[in-house]
C-alpha cells in the first residue's frame, strides 16, 4: 500500500529508529482539502445523479449553496444529493433552508442546527463561507471587526 506520510521516531538518541507509516489520507494535513475535493468530484462523476452534479457546481470546498423553485423539488434534490454523496462515503450534514417545510422534511441529524430552526426568531442566522445568512428574510450579511488600536511592527 502507498504511504501518504512516513515518520521516523525514537524516544532516545540510543534507541533504534522506528518507521511509522500512514497508508491512508489523514484529514488536517495541508493536502487533505485537495484530496477531499477530488474525492467529491469523482464521487459525483460516478453517480450520474443530476442533482449531485448541479450541487458540485455550487460548492466551495465543503459548503454547497443552492436552491429550488418549489418545496417538492428542494426535498427531492436533497434526497438525491444525500444518496449520491453516500456512494463515496460522504455524509451530508448541516442542511439549511429558509422554508420550514423543507427543514421539517429533514431528519434532525441532517439539519444545520436542530435547535436553531426557530422560524419565529427574526434574528436567527446561519454562518457559511464567512457570511451570515438570515433564513427568515433570505438576507445575507457579514460582521466587520473594528480595531481601535493597531500597533504595527517596526
Amino acid at each position: 500500500s502507498k504511504d501518504f506520510h512516513r515518520f521516523f521516531w525514537r524516544d532516545a538518541v540510543t534507541d533504534v529508529l522506528a518507521t511509522w507509516r500512514m497508508t491512508c489520507d489523514s484529514f488536517g494535513v495541508k493536502c487533505a482539502g485537495f484530496l477531499a475535493i477530488i474525492a467529491l468530484q469523482v464521487t459525483v462523476d460516478n453517480t450520474l445523479i443530476l442533482a449531485a452534479q448541479r450541487a458540485l457546481a455550487n460548492m466551495y470546498v465543503d459548503d454547497m449553496l443552492g436552491g429550488a423553485n418549489c418545496v417538492k423539488q428542494a426535498i427531492s434534490d436533497i434526497k438525491d444529493i444525500i444518496r449520491a454523496m453516500k456512494t463515496g462515503g460522504f455524509e451530508l450534514r448541516k442542511i439549511a433552508s429558509n422554508c420550514p417545510d423543507v427543514v421539517n422534511a429533514l431528519h434532525p441529524d441532517l439539519r444545520e442546527n436542530v435547535h436553531a430552526f426557530e422560524f419565529a426568531v427574526d434574528d436567527h442566522l446561519i454562518k457559511t463561507l464567512g457570511m451570515e445568512w438570515y433564513p427568515n428574510t433570505d438576507g445575507i450579511g457579514y460582521r466587520a471587526v473594528s480595531y481601535t488600536h493597531l500597533t504595527l511592527p517596526t
